[in-house]
């Protein structure tokens, strides 16, 4: 059902495995919900996010993920990977660098919390264009 609605609904199914495959946001790891963000609101052959608020909502949602991973990888005092929403210009090459600090993102599974926060950010005033259905009975629109 989610492969005929990516297939016939303008707005893809959001929840996605590194293969793939559909699922529900939580049961998503941070780095696929953070690759799934810039393939779904990055413009990758123009170079440009679709709207900076979405490259921002991608930058608030990064620095949750970091708060929240800062804390498995104890090794000390830790500045931000994120010093300012313009790195996100090039999204790839950041996403690469946060996985080489941030390793333990590609397989721990977001906390219940971060789903609630995704949620809530992702429905925020003044986001524009949408992010498609989350589970199938959660539906985001970004201002639209």
């Amino acid at each position: 059902m989610i492969e005929r609605l990516n297939k016939d609904f303008q707005k893809p199914w959001f929840g996605a495995k590194a293969d793939g495959t559909a699922c529900d946001l939580a049961d998503m790891t941070y780095a696929e919900v953070n690759s799934r963000l810039v393939r779904l609101m990055y413009v990758a052959h123009e170079k440009r996010w679709i709207d900076v608020s979405l490259r921002n909502l991608t930058g608030d949602w990064i620095r949750r993920v970091e708060e929240r991973l800062s804390n498995v990888n104890d090794s000390g005092v830790k500045i931000s990977a994120l010093q300012s929403y313009t790195e996100l210009n090039e999204p790839h090459a950041f996403l690469k660098k946060f996985l080489e600090l941030y390793p333990a993102a590609e397989n721990q599974i977001l906390a219940s919390a971060d789903v609630s926060y995704f949620l809530a950010i992702s429905q925020r005033p003044g986001q524009k264009v949408s992010l498609g259905l989350l589970s199938p009975f959660q539906s985001v629109s970004l201002g639209g």
